[in-house]
C-alpha cells in the first residue's frame, strides 16, 4: 500500500470519527426514564415536549434525546436546538395524528431523529412543519408522512443532510423564500416537492452540489456523469423557477456508524498515521 494511499484512507476515517462522535462527551444519561436531557441546565425529563416547555429552558440551549421510540406531537416556541442520539435510532411517531413536530420560534434546530407517521387525512400534516425563520433541518430521516418538511409562509432556513423517503410529497414549500437545500436524499416520494411562490436555492454549488432525486434516471434517461464529479450533467427541474443545477449521482447521506465503532475506527486511524510516520522517518 503506497503512502498516499494509506494518508488518504486515515484523512477519511478521521473524518468519521469527527462526524459520528456529536455530543458524546458532554452527555450523562440518567436513569428511571428520565432520557430527554437539557444539555445546559443538567435536568433531565421523560417526554420531548415537557423538556421544551420547563420553564428552566430558554432560548439558545440545546435539548438532547437519547435513543428510543417517542410516540409525541411536538411544539418549538422557543429558539432551541432539539437532537436525536442518532438518527436511525431516536424515533419520533406521530402515530397517524397530525404534524409531528410544529416549529413557532425562529432559530431552531431540529438534527437526529427518525421522523415517521404523521398521517394522510385532510389537511397537510407532516413530519416537519416550519411556520418561521431562520431554522436549521439536519441529519434527519423523514419517513411515511404526508408531508415530510413543509415550510410555510416564513423562510432563510436550511435543509440539509436529510433522507426524505417514501411520503406522498417529500416537500412542502407555500410561499416560503430564500431557503437553501442541499445534499437531501428524495427517494421514493410521490411527489418529491411541492412548491408554489418563490424561488429557493436547491445546491451547494460545484463541486458539493445539490441533492439526489431517485426518479432523476426516468425523468432524464440519457444523461452523463459531469468530469468524474459524482454530478449529473443536466440540473433537476422542480419547477420554472427553482432548479436543482447540480444533481447528485447517488444517495448523499452516509447511513451512521453505531456509537461503539467510532473509537475503533478512531485507534485505527491513529495507528495507520504512526506507521506511515515511521516509514518516512527510516527511509
Amino acid at each position: 500500500m503506497s503512502r498516499k494511499l494509506v494518508l488518504i484512507l486515515v484523512f477519511v476515517m478521521l473524518l468519521v470519527c469527527l462526524k459520528y462522535q456529536r455530543f458524546q462527551q458532554n452527555i450523562v444519561k440518567a436513569s428511571d426514564g428520565y432520557l430527554i436531557h437539557n444539555i445546559n441546565t443538567g435536568l433531565n425529563y421523560t417526554t420531548i415536549q415537557g423538556a421544551i416547555d420547563a420553564n428552566e429552558t430558554l432560548d439558545g440551549q440545546t435539548i438532547f434525546v437519547d435513543s428510543g421510540t417517542y410516540y409525541e406531537r411536538i411544539t418549538v416556541r422557543k429558539s432551541i436546538s432539539l437532537v436525536g442520539e442518532s438518527s436511525r435510532t431516536t424515533i419520533i411517531d406521530g402515530n397517524m395524528s397530525g404534524t409531528i413536530i410544529v416549529v413557532w420560534a425562529d432559530f431552531v434546530t431540529i438534527r437526529g431523529f427518525t421522523i415517521q407517521n404523521s398521517g394522510s387525512f385532510l389537511g397537510l400534516p407532516s413530519g416537519i412543519g416550519v411556520e418561521k425563520w431562520n431554522c436549521t433541518i439536519i441529519d434527519n430521516i423523514i419517513v411515511s408522512n404526508k408531508g415530510g418538511i413543509s415550510l410555510l409562509y416564513a423562510g432563510n432556513h436550511t435543509v440539509a443532510n436529510n433522507t426524505i423517503s417514501s411520503n406522498l410529497y417529500g416537500m412542502n414549500i407555500v410561499y416560503s423564500q430564500n431557503n437553501t437545500i442541499f445534499h437531501n436524499d428524495f427517494m421514493n416520494n410521490s411527489q418529491q416537492v411541492f412548491i408554489t411562490g418563490e424561488i429557493n436555492s436547491w445546491d451547494n454549488g460545484f463541486p458539493a452540489g445539490g441533492n439526489y432525486w431517485s426518479d432523476y434516471k426516468q425523468r432524464y434517461p440519457n444523461v452523463k456523469e459531469v468530469d468524474n464529479s459524482g454530478i449529473w450533467d443536466t440540473p433537476y427541474r422542480i419547477d420554472s423557477f427553482n432548479v436543482d443545477n447540480y444533481p447528485l449521482m447517488t444517495p448523499y447521506v452516509i447511513p451512521e456508524f453505531p456509537s461503539f465503532i467510532v473509537l475503533p475506527l478512531f485507534m485505527i486511524a491513529t495507528l495507520l498515521t504512526i506507521i506511515v510516520y515511521k516509514r518516512r522517518h527510516l527511509t
